[in-house]
């Protein structure tokens, strides 16, 4: 049997940072401090980079790490599929914002009061599903291993503060009290849906190693 490495806690460590890389972008753009594109340019290409060499080397040579991205970007990507799903339907009735619109807008850097085109659509959407809500699912994966479902409640729930506290709801009133405290409570309850569905996921197709908190479960794909 291989050797368990402290090189695989860290490559875990590295990976779970660059998925957040393109998370920040969406947080940091409304305050000014960023141009989307560039930031993506300069720090997102090197923390695909990173990704995807932590892929090959999983494929090779740490089936945990591989088993756990795998499956928690695919949960996060359900659940957000699910959670558009209940936003859009919500729309009407809490106006609730369109983040996809959102950051078609900000990556192709136009006002987010332009007129919506078919590509501002495709570049939001694919933001927001691939670089936002798989790679939450990804990194809570990576993170917790096969924790108990209800952990992804409580992941829910921080996302959600993220949001309500982070400076693209601010173009909705600080914490979204311009439009209600319907609106924060119904996008706590959708949270909780993203969260629930992401943790069961995880928890029912992961290895069943534990998280980041030790690397004695880590083990080879070839012995």
């Amino acid at each position: 049997m291989h050797r368990e490495r402290v090189f695989d806690f860290w490559l875990t460590a590295a990976v779970t940072v660059a998925l957040f890389i393109p998370i920040w972008g969406v947080l940091l753009r409304p305050t000014g401090l960023i141009r989307l594109p560039v930031y993506l340019l300069y720090l997102g290409v090197p923390a695909l980079a990173v990704i995807l060499g932590a892929l090959i080397y999983g494929a090779r040579s740490n089936r945990v790490l591989l088993n756990r991205f795998l499956v928690g970007y695919a949960g996060g990507f359900t659940a957000t599929a699910i959670f558009t799903l209940l936003t859009v339907g919500a729309g009407p009735w809490l106006d609730t914002p369109n983040v996809a619109v959102a950051l078609g807008q900000w990556v192709l850097e136009r006002p987010l009061t332009a007129p919506v085109t078919p590509a501002v659509i495709a570049v939001g959407m694919a933001y927001h599903f691939l670089l936002n809500g798989a790679a939450w699912g990804a990194a809570y994966a990576l993170l917790f291993g096969k924790a108990p479902w209800w952990l992804g409640l409580l992941f829910g729930f921080f996302i959600w503060a993220v949001l309500v506290l982070s400076p693209p709801f601010y173009q909705w009133g600080l914490a979204g009290a311009a439009s209600g405290a319907w609106l924060l409570i119904a996008l706590l309850l959708v949270h909780f849906v993203y969260g629930g569905i992401v943790g069961y996921i995880v928890y029912r197709w992961v290895f069943p190693e534990v998280g980041m908190e030790g690397i004695k479960a880590i083990r080879p794909l070839y012995a």
